[in-house]
């Protein structure tokens, strides 16, 4: 029960930890055990919380809510996993400022991080169409029309 309650006071510090991988280079994290799949996800992450970017305040606000509310890497790993699939700017920092604050179980904000990327990837895909075209008709409608 004493390595548990460690382990998850460990566990939700995941800004912190991420905060104290600083610069340190994937072979190190490698050398300390980590797999070089992991080192390099960490490594990410970590220059994605505390590197320069295209959205700094909301940056900023990220990492404030997910200390506040002392997400764990697992949590963190998941939020980017679905905000790097979009690639409008300002976009991916938007789902992470939603889905940081969002409530609920791990597979809750999954599932709707999921769903808001299908939704963006719906809604790009319409952009590009309508730009192409000219046209303001939905692609949807005229599937949904024809069926």
């Amino acid at each position: 029960m004493k390595n548990y309650k460690a382990f998850i006071q460990i566990n939700r510090q995941g800004i912190g930890i991420f905060r104290s991988i600083g610069d340190r280079p994937v072979e190190e994290m490698m050398s300390d055990g980590h797999s070089m799949h992991m080192a390099k996800k960490y490594r990410a992450m970590a220059d994605l919380l505390f590197g320069p970017t295209d959205a700094p305040d909301l940056q900023r606000e990220f990492v404030a809510l997910g200390e506040k509310r002392e997400l764990s890497l697992e949590r963190l790993l998941m939020i980017e996993k679905h905000a790097g699939k979009l690639k409008k700017p300002g976009a991916a920092w938007a789902l992470r400022s939603e889905l940081v604050a969002l409530e609920g179980t791990y597979e809750v904000v999954d599932d709707y991080g999921r769903e808001c990327v299908k939704v963006e990837a719906r809604r790009e895909v319409e952009e590009a169409r309508r730009a192409a075209t000219g046209s303001s008709e939905s692609i949807f409608s005229k599937r949904t029309a024809r069926n």
